[in-house]
């Protein structure tokens, strides 16, 4: 594996939402069915590899190649246990335990969270830290037909002083079960902000807005200003549609519920006056994706990421 100075992973890290979109025009159409907590995907993810480069001057550098970042174990149908893995080794386990066929608890390296239902729909998720101290929720308060179309986000204070990129790190974690990953990147952030400031719990309310059958837009206050993220997909099938879960990674792009696959996602906020966003396009087999790609232009700088994903069979 190549080296590159550190300088380049903040630029890259920086670059994810560097290239402006054309203005999205809202639109909600009715949505189907999804079994919650039943997470049985016709193919089943096995491992998942990642590769970063970046060109700079006609150089070009390769800071991970095909370095394994998740691995999924299962026992028949039901997902077990999923490690997650960065440059430096193992950096989370997740145990999953079911009641019957749903997933009811989440046992983390260091947290667990509880999965609550309501006659079959999901209602509520608890996380806790490992000694039982209640950190935050997610309750949902609003549904469309089977959709959920909005929920409340609880951020409780501790005992324990975290650090705000701690605080913010779990959150994200927990809020990559219901929405996209730069929104709960932005979600995560806000909570933990106003979190610091009030000296108090926190609750938001995080809007959902659903085209067929993928999230659409995601929608919450930042400090008194509408954020919006918007999402665009292709006709493929996800790997993650149904998972409630921690879905991944920060550069993961995930979307808990789709159908199908992210091909852009971007964000409007009240402190830029334009879109940014990210493209992807991806490789299929047999309907599922097992490559995905976006590249990341910056000055004289091209970045380029690849995620692959492995079945089994």
């Amino acid at each position: 594996m190549k080296k590159v100075v550190p300088f380049a992973l903040t630029v890259v890290a920086a670059a994810l939402l560097a290239t402006a979109c054309q203005k999205h025009e809202e639109g909600v159409t009715p949505a189907t069915e999804v079994n919650e907590g039943l997470f049985k995907p016709e193919k089943k993810l096995s491992k998942i590899y990642q590769t970063v480069e970046v060109t700079l001057y006609g150089v070009t550098h390769t800071i991970y190649e095909n370095l394994l970042i998740e691995d999924w174990t299962w026992d028949g149908d039901k997902l077990v246990n999923v490690n997650y893995y960065s440059s430096d080794g193992l950096e989370n386990s997740v145990h999953y335990i079911y009641s019957g066929n749903v997933i009811a608890k989440m046992q983390q390296t260091d947290a667990y969270d509880d999965v609550i239902y309501d006659g079959g729909r999901l209602k509520e998720i608890k996380e806790y830290a490992l000694d039982g101290t209640p950190l935050r929720s997610i309750a949902v308060t609003k549904r469309d037909g089977n959709k959920i179309t909005e929920f409340t986000l609880t951020e409780f204070t501790t005992d324990d002083a975290q650090s705000i990129g701690k605080h913010a790190g779990a959150l994200r974690s927990l809020l990559r079960m219901l929405v996209p990953d730069n929104a709960a990147e932005q979600i995560a952030v806000a909570a933990t902000k106003d979190i610091a400031a009030k000296e108090g719990n926190v609750d938001k309310a995080i809007v959902l807005i659903w085209d067929g059958d993928n999230v659409a837009q995601v929608v919450f206050d930042h400090f008194g200003y509408e954020t919006r993220m918007f999402y665009e997909y292709d006709n493929m099938k996800s790997p993650f549609q149904g998972f409630i879960g921690y879905i991944g990674r920060d550069m993961h792009y995930g979307e808990w519920g789709s159908r199908n696959n992210s091909v852009m996602d971007s964000i409007s906020t009240p402190f830029v006056d334009m879109q940014e966003c990210v493209h992807f396009t991806y490789e299929y087999v047999d309907g599922y994706p097992v490559k995905r790609t976006h590249i990341i232009p910056i000055g004289g700088m091209d970045g380029k990421m690849e995620v692959r994903y492995e079945y089994e069979e």
